[in-house]
């Protein structure tokens, strides 16, 4: 039976010592490509498919919950997550890096609504750690 557990085969140059059998070597190889597939998956699969953007500027008024963020993209699907504590607002994009090689760098706009209202607290781009200045929007 092909699928039969790895036995070992004694060699002729070799008398005592033992090898595994081509097809062993197959059954091994295919177990340890499983088992790395596994540890990938255990290791947050996510993190090996995407990469963060620098979120470039930012618009926004102190008594507005509305927040334009500017960011580099790569023309690539990306997801946006806000955190907001009473002094922060962490923003952490991650572009969909299945197709990044060599990008032009393209500024995308993302429009998002707090929870509260900006007020004072810091907008922070989670993949720097660095503070963002929130500029008035122009009137329109």
């Amino acid at each position: 039976m092909w699928l039969q557990w790895p036995r070992r085969v004694a060699t002729t140059s070799e008398p005592g010592r033992s090898r595994l059998s081509p097809r062993a070597r197959l059954v091994t190889v295919i177990v340890g490509v499983l088992a790395a597939a596994g540890l990938m998956v255990a290791l947050n699969w996510t993190s090996l498919t995407t990469t963060p953007a620098s979120v470039l500027s930012a618009e926004g008024r102190p008594e507005s919950r509305d927040l334009t963020l500017y960011f580099g993209s790569c023309l690539l699907d990306y997801t946006v997550s806000v955190d907001e504590t009473d002094d922060e607002v962490r923003v952490l994009i991650l572009l969909d890096a299945a197709r990044i090689n060599a990008c032009p760098e393209i500024a995308a706009i993302e429009n998002v609504v707090l929870k509260e209202p900006l007020g004072d607290r810091t907008l922070i781009d989670v993949s720097r750690d660095a503070a963002v200045p929130v500029n008035e929007p122009l009137p329109r």
